[in-house]
């Protein structure tokens, strides 16, 4: 069969040349290897009276297979589907899904859970790589709409992955296949890269985007890029929020105490960037990096801006008696001062640096009346022993 796909045939000036095209060569050639290992993993599967294990040998190989040539239709083609890639491609899924299920029911091997986390990245790259080329179609490619669309798929498989039920040992998703036996290969495994994207994604986003979202106006925290950010975070929050709460083994990274603050440090920066899109969309300010720190405007909404952020942050921590919360706004408010000093009274603008002295000292104000340190926690009492009583 694989020499009739790579079979030559003379052109009209005499060259031997392929029959077939390259793009389409790979597709019928991983269908072939797809559809031979199916036929061969019949004699493999545990229901045979004298089961033969070693037919199951190619399947186990269909997952790189499909890899392989889903990279390369992505670096060489514009879209993996070309070239009867649209349906090909269903038919590989399915018989590799069909073979996955069977050989399941028998002993799985040690590193079986890893097909499983592949073929969610399989899935992510082939709708991926057909979202780039539909922004190319529509001349999305010089908007925010580019880097959205894609953000929101990337999202939309981190939240399907992070449903409650999938979660909950007693629900009737996880007792059935494929969650049965590998519900951590899928909620931990295969969706720590997908948390991975959309957070550098959301960071990506926020940095270089300039809100941009023709044929729509431009609306502050209502535009493409603003909200992919926010449901971004969101999605990544929420997955990291029950994977805590879960009962599946997870290791000892998943549960470590300072990784939401990697979400804390990216959702900082995405509200930094939505003034500086407000400034550049309303206050014509160039988008780059020189004009935007040396805009007198952009430096004043940054002091208002943190000093806000520090008195909620306060406020939050005097309610909840959070002490080190409080402390982390302090910190906010120190730096925002600092930054006065150094970067704002450099600027032109007599009155105007007048103004953000004004305000955000009256913040300040404002901050020591309704959000003062909260007191420290009470440390545990010791129990005391009761003290003998002497006859």
């Amino acid at each position: 069969m694989g020499q009739e796909i790579d079979r030559l045939a003379p052109d009209e000036s005499g060259i031997w040349a392929p029959v077939l095209s390259p793009a389409l060569q790979a597709n019928l050639q991983m269908l072939a290897w797809l559809g031979s290992a199916f036929i061969a993993h019949r004699l493999a599967l545990p229901a045979r009276v004298n089961p033969w294990p070693i037919a199951a040998t190619p399947a186990w190989f269909a997952l790189p297979v499909m890899l392989l040539v889903a990279l390369h239709g992505m670096t060489h083609l514009s879209h993996v589907f070309e070239d009867w890639g649209w349906l090909v491609w269903p038919l590989a899924l399915v018989l590799h899904g069909v073979m996955l299920r069977r050989l399941d029911a028998g002993t799985p091997q040690r590193w079986w859970s890893w097909v499983h986390s592949g073929g969610v990245w399989l899935l992510v790259l082939l709708g991926g790589n057909l979202l780039l080329w539909a922004v190319q179609q529509a001349q999305l490619h010089h908007t925010s709409w580019a880097s959205v669309i894609v953000l929101v798929s990337s999202i939309g498989v981190l939240l399907g992955l992070s449903r409650a039920a999938w979660f909950d040992p007693a629900s009737t998703a996880r007792t059935r296949w494929p969650l049965q036996p590998f519900a951590l290969a899928y909620l931990w495994r295969a969706a720590v890269p997908v948390a991975v994207a959309v957070a550098l994604g959301c960071l990506g986003i926020a940095l270089h985007s300039n809100g941009n979202a023709h044929p729509l106006p431009y609306v502050p925290l209502l535009n493409p890029t603003d909200l992919s950010v926010a449901l971004g975070l969101g999605a990544c929050a929420l997955w990291l929020l029950r994977l805590r709460q879960s009962s599946l083994p997870l290791p000892a990274l998943a549960r470590h105490p300072k990784l939401p603050f990697a979400l804390v440090a990216i959702g900082f920066v995405a509200i930094n960037t939505v003034w500086l899109r407000v400034a550049h969309q309303f206050a014509g300010v160039p988008w780059n990096a020189r004009s935007l720190f040396e805009s007198f405007l952009v430096q004043a909404g940054y002091s208002i801006l943190w000093t806000l952020i520090a008195l909620g942050l306060m406020v939050l921590a005097h309610r909840r008696q959070a002490r080190a919360l409080w402390m982390g706004g302090v910190a906010l408010l120190g730096a925002t001062v600092l930054k006065l000093f150094l970067i704002d009274l450099s600027n032109r603008g007599g009155s105007e640096r007048i103004v953000v002295f004004i305000a955000v000292g009256v913040l300040m104000l404002v901050v020591g009346y309704f959000a003062p340190i909260p007191p420290p926690a009470a440390a545990p009492q010791e129990a005391k022993e009761p003290k003998e009583v002497l006859p």
